[in-house]
């Protein structure tokens, strides 16, 4: 903090642990999450792409405008793609006030995020996963480097019946020793295919991870992000609301945040909420 020109060291705790907001931040930056960077979202519609029409089932699109009679209050909506595009024969449509609808799905995601047995599936889910893959990896990379290991052994040892014969006789072991070399050379893509994947093993623990991170630290995530930012982790978490104002319904489902690591039995709960 600063004083009167002055810096002083802060006495009170951070509000998010750095390393969190930093592997929160890489998560949004990327592609892992299977969302993708933010792509001309506008900053101040919070779900845009993710509400549908509850009577066409068509995407809605955002509206704003200005209140009349010199007012300077902007107001903002999300309105039916089918009526704004082709008129109210083809869809009454709805016209949803953008303030009220992003409030309550906000709160619906705190909800979420605040319940520990959401954070425990998805964990399970990851922990089990993890280490039934992994074993997998490692056993077909076992088999396959034992495979090389095998035949590298041959080659060498035919290499010493060459240099004992002194080059004589040596027409069938030269070409049982160019099979051995095709045959290394046909596992090798094998074994290059089972790291990427052990790797990638290890990309989606680190990112599932996170996942759980920002379930467990939402609202401190939440209140250091800019706009923008806010817009993204939505989109990370939510997979799509539909609100239905003649009925005062909304339903707002979740992204898989486990994938792709399987559902484990008794532990698998489908991430939809309804008020």
């Amino acid at each position: 903090m600063t004083y009167r020109g002055k810096a002083y060291d802060g006495e009170h705790p951070a509000i998010i642990e750095p390393e969190t907001f930093r592997q929160v931040q890489n998560l949004l930056a990327g592609k892992k999450c299977g969302r993708g960077p933010r792509r001309g979202r506008n900053r101040d519609f919070l779900l845009t792409g993710l509400l549908t029409c509850p009577v066409c089932g068509k995407p809605l699109t955002t509206a704003s405008g200005r209140g009349g009679s010199g007012s300077r209050k902007d107001y903002r909506y999300y309105v039916c793609r089918t009526r704004q595009a082709q008129g109210a024969e083809a869809c009454v449509g709805v016209r949803v006030p953008a303030a009220e609808i992003e409030k309550a799905v906000l709160v619906r995601v705190r909800e979420i995020c605040a319940d520990p047995e959401t954070r425990a599936d998805v964990a399970t889910r990851m922990q089990a996963g993890q280490s039934l893959v992994a074993a997998e990896l490692t056993a077909q990379r076992a088999i396959v480097q034992r495979e090389i290991n095998t035949l590298t052994s041959e080659g060498r040892k035919l290499v010493a019946t060459i240099r004992d014969m002194e080059g004589k006789g040596g027409s069938l072991v030269t070409a049982r020793l160019g099979e051995i070399e095709g045959e290394i050379a046909s596992l090798q893509p094998k074994l290059d295919d089972i790291d990427r994947r052990m790797n990638g093993l290890a990309e989606a623990t680190e990112r599932v991870s996170t996942a759980v991170g920002l379930l467990e630290c939402f609202d401190d995530v939440w209140n250091a992000m800019v706009p923008e930012e806010r817009v993204d982790v939505i989109h990370l978490l939510v997979d799509s609301v539909q609100v239905d104002l003649a009925a005062g319904k909304l339903e707002l489902r979740l992204h898989d945040l486990a994938d792709p690591f399987p559902p484990v039995a008794g532990h698998d709960r489908d991430l939809e909420a309804a008020s």
